[in-house]
């Protein structure tokens, strides 16, 4: 998994022409980095969880010369919004992702709300989810909410 990771990110600085020629040195640092870690030696949530932020830097690169920036924008949010919810402790990513689109592009408020829109995507869908397959009550709702619709 971290050889894949490594690889990953060895195409991201390549493709964004980080270094003077190809090379496959930022992989090498990475997988010496990540052994030095004790972290990195099991296979937790926050491994996957570099995994999709690795993609979600590349996203953000690529805004600055987006010849369609709308799809872009909206594939960052979709990125974040999963991770955010196969990984909890990333729900900060979403506001760095939001200072990223405020830094990168010029403000302009539909290219926002097809960000937010984005990030709401993979939660519509979770919920959406379990509501269609009738388990609605697993979600953590607060007990006044379950006694208006009238869950258990």
């Amino acid at each position: 998994m971290i050889f894949l990771l490594a690889l990953q990110l060895n195409f991201v600085l390549n493709i964004l022409r980080m270094f003077p020629k190809p090379s496959y040195m930022p992989a090498l640092a990475f997988i010496l980095f990540s052994a030095v870690m004790p972290a990195f030696n099991v296979i937790t949530p926050a491994l996957f969880a570099c995994n999709f932020l690795i993609w979600i830097l590349y996203q953000s690169c690529k805004l600055y010369n987006a010849p369609r920036a709308k799809t872009s924008i909206y594939n960052l949010g979709l990125l974040t919004g999963s991770c955010v919810i196969l990984y909890y402790p990333s729900l900060p990513l979403i506001i760095i992702t939001m200072i990223a689109l405020a830094i990168i592009r010029p403000f302009r408020p539909n290219e926002w709300f097809v960000l937010i829109f984005g990030i709401i995507t993979p939660a519509y869908f979770l919920t959406a989810y379990h509501f269609l397959t009738d388990q609605f009550n697993l979600l953590p709702l607060p007990q006044k909410i379950c006694d208006l619709i009238n869950l258990p």
